[in-house]
């Protein structure tokens, strides 16, 4: 027992020992954290995605709306927008 637990005694870690007002502090955590967590991996997947396109002006435009995507959800200018508008 000593290895896994580090001590001699019992794992008391288990989800039946908790009380209810905890089990619903976690699930609200891990809740919440789960969305922002799915949201972050699509965002990675698309922007590896995009890095990984062989045909670079495919890639080039998978990574504008992209960018574009995160500028509209987050209800910011378009950083495309005020690229093209500067130059």
């Amino acid at each position: 027992m000593r290895r896994s637990t580090g001590h001699g005694g019992p794992c008391r870690t288990g989800a039946d020992l908790l009380t209810d007002k905890q089990k619903g502090r976690l699930a609200d955590l891990f809740d919440a954290g789960a969305r922002r967590s799915r949201d972050g991996l699509g965002v990675y997947q698309r922007m590896i995605a995009a890095c990984r396109e062989p045909d670079r002006k495919l890639g080039k435009e998978l990574t504008e709306k992209l960018i574009d995507s995160l500028g509209a959800a987050s209800r910011l200018p378009s950083p495309s927008s005020s690229r093209s508008a500067g130059r």
